[in-house]
């Protein structure tokens, strides 16, 4: 895990592209998600803006390395656009912007490793 340092609201601090990942760039960090612990049995779910879903268990984020750690490969045709903490039991939810919704359990997502592609 990285440690970004706490700074006065005067400071001027530094762009993300400059913290310790170097493998991080415009083109390959989508974002960020904070968490307190990595319980067994609980899964991160993502999602990219084609619609492709991909949950991975929550322990195999919990050593990161200095140079960060790949997440998801996804194309470059698309971006990620979201991802959340799931129980294994839970319920996903995706919606497009012309009001079509798929809703399905989480069950029917299998689990895959961290770079494996969505």
């Amino acid at each position: 895990m990285h440690t970004i340092v706490d700074a006065s609201r005067q400071a001027k601090g530094i762009a993300i592209i400059n913290l310790p990942a170097s493998r991080w760039s415009p083109a390959k960090f989508d974002g960020t998600i904070t968490l307190s612990d990595f319980d067994a049995g609980k899964f991160l779910v993502m999602a990219t803006r084609n619609g492709i879903v991909k949950k991975s268990p929550l322990e195999q984020f919990e050593k990161v390395r200095s140079s960060g750690i790949i997440a998801i490969t996804i194309a470059r045709t698309t971006s990620l656009a979201w991802v959340d903490v799931a129980t294994g039991k839970d319920d996903v939810i995706v919606a497009t912007a012309q009001g079509k919704i798929a809703r399905f359990p989480e069950e029917e997502v299998r689990p895959m490793g961290r770079p494996a592609a969505a």
